[in-house]
């Protein structure tokens, strides 16, 4: 079993952005230092894990545990919505009032669709790429700690 214990991190963001591109995103719009804004950068990460985690709430909890046949599809699968959201993110951030619009739109259509996934994942229409999905009740039953009641007309009367 391969145990994956995050959707993004540094390293991550490093290995799919080329330095310069990162930097072009990552650096001061207003007051460019040329250095990468490694604090913008974590935020964005820490905004993207959020987003996984609160699209995924009980179907894929962290640490992930994977069949190693499956590791490197899920992680692709991950990695590549997690870029989506986290290269839409940092265009957003980077946007001064005097932009054009159509840089962020760039990263729109990606975002908008990794959406769409995660929702899809979250309810259980896609998978990560795991030939084994988590156990889910296909019976739909709705559990209560209340007393049990049966609903006859009899007892109904006066409603």
């Amino acid at each position: 079993m391969t145990t994956i214990t995050t959707f993004l991190d540094a390293t991550t963001v490093a290995a799919n952005v080329s330095p310069q591109s990162l930097l072009l995103l990552l650096d001061d719009p207003w007051n460019p230092t040329g250095q990468l804004n490694t604090i913008l950068r974590d935020h964005l990460i820490a905004r993207v894990n959020g987003d996984f985690l609160s699209k995924f709430r009980l179907r894929h909890k962290l640490p992930l545990e994977v069949n190693d046949d499956d590791a490197a599809n899920v992680r692709a699968t991950i990695t590549g919505h997690a870029m989506a959201r986290f290269l839409y993110y940092a265009a957003q951030a980077q946007l001064r009032p005097d932009s054009p619009r159509d840089q962020k739109a760039a990263y729109k259509d990606q975002f908008d669709a990794s959406g769409k996934f995660l929702d899809d994942v979250a309810r259980g229409v896609a998978t990560l790429g795991a030939a084994q999905e988590p156990p889910r009740s296909d019976r739909g039953d709705v559990l209560s700690n209340a007393e049990e009641r049966v609903f006859k007309r009899d007892t109904m009367k006066g409603w």
